[in-house]
């Protein structure tokens, strides 16, 4: 509803303004009521009307003496002049004061409403643009931040997008905090933009920051100051009782993240990484817990005193479902090395938690089912496991299940060809020299009715399928190695870093420098 204020000398017109209009049925509220200019702009500020319909003469201050202050303090006010004909210079005058219509009295009801009725339009057209002119704002301050994090947006675009946004990280400390909604819940009701507001409410009156909404269900968070330790005590303790009162107050399950603080923006993306490990610990601990970088390095510290991992190995073993290579690695990783009497409860554990995000970083790159594993008590299910060949059955059970869903999700009615192809790919990517040309040889029939055969039963080209394979192998080891580019590339199978390079980004979307 619009707010109207009547301003008028005669009670009489005052009243008769008010009760011969559905004011309602257009829009409008009557929100108060004067007997002149001055007594008027009194009641602004408690009162904030959209419209004010005033008499022109009256005692005290005129209309047009009202209006006149009016454009000063409040120019988005809409006027409507009340006048006799007598009046009509004054009218004039009001005009140029930025008064959008009058009414000359005696007055007329049809010409009330037919003036409130082109008001009420023009209010909501304002309403609209002023409302696509935030939502483009607010899309804009989450692009520059969230290509600020993700380190995709060049310096001097950064530093003008910040200037016009108004975002001040000049000469400040830095630390990304992310907030992740449990994955049930995004994928339902909740309205991130709600609990945006939220957040914000509870913490803009503490802290310096800028948010970005990401996806469904992120809320990434920049605080910045200027003094270290209000950073490092005080943030922590801030974001549990935040996600305290979510979960009470929104009744939402959230986990939140945090990396280190960074002296520079330039150097955020480095916070925003940590803040992302922290955030695949939410299988381990579970919602409503808050991870800030001092607890990952904690556990990264640990980690690497314990068992190593070879993750592309066991990767291999999985895309490949190969049951009898994964229960030996598994055999070799519980029986060989962690049955050792001098390996840590904490050793095992982290272990065991290497290998599940080895699981479910192949779910993911399969693009489903990643969230039904880790559960809310996982590290108390594997503490209550008797040994350590339970916890390696229990972890193999875990292991064939997600065999059975890439099998399920793979299961396509190829033909024998089509299938000899794609289980070659799986376990010979790596080779430069595999084409359509040595399969077809292999399998005695023509590269051309290979090629159209994979092509009508896949809906995908084979070198467009093998480049996919090869792809999602040099992403896992761009996450869990050191190797340069060029050593990817040819570990994958690619001999031509260029090629390398413009296979990977036309499957990911991204710039060389994140490769």
């Amino acid at each position: 509803m619009y707010g109207v204020l009547i301003v008028d000398d005669d009670a009489y017109i005052r009243k008769g303004l008010i009760q011969s209009v559905n004011w309602e049925e257009y829009g409008f509220e009557v929100v108060g009521e004067a007997a002149n200019g001055k007594d008027a702009l009194a009641l602004l500020c408690t009162l904030k009307p959209s419209l004010i319909i005033s008499d022109i003469r009256m005692p005290v201050m005129t209309g047009i003496e009202m209006m006149t202050q009016l454009r000063q303090i409040y120019p988005e006010i809409k006027v409507v002049m009340i006048s006799a004909y007598s009046d009509f210079d004054y009218v004039k005058e009001s005009m140029e004061l930025g008064a959008r219509s009058y009414i000359l009295k005696p007055l007329n009801k049809e010409d009330m409403i037919e003036v409130i009725k082109s008001l009420a339009e023009e209010l909501e057209a304002e309403q609209r643009d002023k409302k696509k002119m935030v939502e483009s704002i607010t899309a804009l301050r989450y692009n520059v931040i969230n290509r600020m994090l993700a380190n995709e947006i060049s310096s001097s675009e950064l530093q003008l997008k910040l200037a016009l946004l108004d975002i001040q990280f000049e000469e400040a400390q830095l630390q990304v905090v992310i907030i992740k909604v449990k994955s049930e819940e995004s994928d339902s009701f909740v309205d991130i933009e709600d609990l945006k507001s939220y957040v914000s409410k509870r913490l803009s009156t503490v802290y310096d920051f800028a948010l970005s909404i990401e996806g469904r269900d992120r809320i990434n968070l920049i605080f910045y100051c200027h003094e270290q330790e209000i950073l490092k005590s005080n943030i922590k303790e801030t974001m549990k009782a935040l996600a305290h009162k979510i979960q009470i107050n929104c009744g939402l399950d959230i986990f939140v993240a945090s990396g280190n603080p960074v002296d520079s923006y330039k150097q955020i993306s480095s916070s925003y990484k940590e803040a992302l490990n922290g955030l695949q610990l939410r299988m381990i601990y579970g919602p409503n817990t808050v991870i800030f970088y001092e607890d990952i390095n904690q556990i990264y510290r640990h980690h690497s005193e314990g068992v190593s991992i070879d993750r592309e190995a066991l990767r291999s073993l999985l895309i490949s479902y190969d049951i009898e290579g994964l229960g030996n690695y598994l055999d070799m990783i519980y029986v060989n090395e962690l049955s050792d009497t001098n390996v840590s409860p904490d050793q095992i554990i982290l272990a065991t938690i290497e290998l599940l995000s080895v699981i479910n970083s192949v779910i993911k790159v399969k693009d489903q089912y990643r969230e039904d594993y880790g559960g809310e008590s996982l590290v108390n299910t594997i503490l209550k496991m008797d040994s350590i060949m339970s916890l390696r059955q229990w972890l193999m059970d875990r292991v064939v299940y997600v065999v059975d869903l890439l099998k399920e999700e793979d299961t396509y009615p190829y033909s024998d060809n089509v299938k000899e192809i794609i289980q070659h790919i799986s376990k010979h990517y790596s080779e430069p020299g595999l084409s359509l040309k040595v399969l077809a040889a292999k399998l005695e029939v023509s590269a051309t009715y290979l090629g159209r055969s994979f092509k009508a039963e896949t809906d995908q080209y084979f070198s467009d399928y093998l480049n996919h394979i090869r792809i999602e192998y040099a992403k896992g080891l761009l996450e869990t190695t050191s190797l340069s580019s060029k050593e990817i590339a040819q570990k994958v199978g690619f001999d031509n870093v260029n090629y390398f390079y413009t296979v990977f980004k036309k499957n990911n979307r991204l710039q060389k420098q994140c490769i």
